[in-house]
């Protein structure tokens, strides 16, 4: 799946996931493994894979992508109109993965910065 930023914000970014293996632990809290670069290694569905896109320093944009995840198990599922819907499992993992991130705000053109400057 791929994780997209959307809220309408733009912001630079301070602190990303890690690329690599994470794990639901026994609270249900997503915590980072282990450093990789190959999501092939997942033995069951309480292991992601995140493949992070921008990191520290990088820009985020409402429909920006923040990275690819990857599971052993489904997170879609059909509700009862039909449609298709992401399951439990996939929002937390999306807020989880969303929660490593942080970011400072840009400023409005013609505001002024904290030194007087007018950017």
């Amino acid at each position: 799946m791929i994780v997209k930023e959307t809220a309408g914000i733009v912001e630079r970014l301070d602190a990303t996931a890690a690329t690599g293996q994470y794990a639901l632990d026994a609270t249900g809290a997503l915590v980072f493994r282990r450093a990789a670069l190959d999501w092939h290694q997942l033995q069951n569905e309480e292991e992601a894979f995140f493949l992070r896109i921008y990191c520290p320093g990088d820009y985020r944009w409402k429909g920006a992508d923040l990275g690819v995840l990857v599971t052993k198990g489904r997170l879609q599922a059909q509700s009862v109109s039909g449609a298709t819907v992401l399951t439990i499992r996939a929002r937390h993992l999306i807020d989880s993965i969303r929660a490593h991130y942080a970011g400072t705000p840009l400023s409005e053109p013609g505001q002024k910065t904290g030194g007087g400057k007018f950017v």
